[in-house]
């Protein structure tokens, strides 16, 4: 009988072993994404910022030598 880990470890190896890549699509599909996959994460990228704080600023000991 398999564990679990067993019959994970023989379908990612397998799955590694006979995948194959098909380069002639590569071109065309960031060609189709692109634009609006860098609008999805400038949107994200500028929705960060925008609700970004500053960390409250920790006050300086007294007496303490930089």
């Amino acid at each position: 009988m398999l564990t679990w880990l067993e019959s994970s470890i023989i379908g990612f190896i397998g799955g590694v072993i006979f995948i194959r890549y098909d380069t002639d699509q590569t071109g065309p599909f960031v060609e189709e994404i692109s634009d609006s996959y860098g609008r999805q994460i400038a949107t994200r990228i500028a929705g960060a910022l925008a609700s970004w704080t500053p960390p409250p600023s920790v006050p300086a000991e007294v007496g303490a030598s930089p």
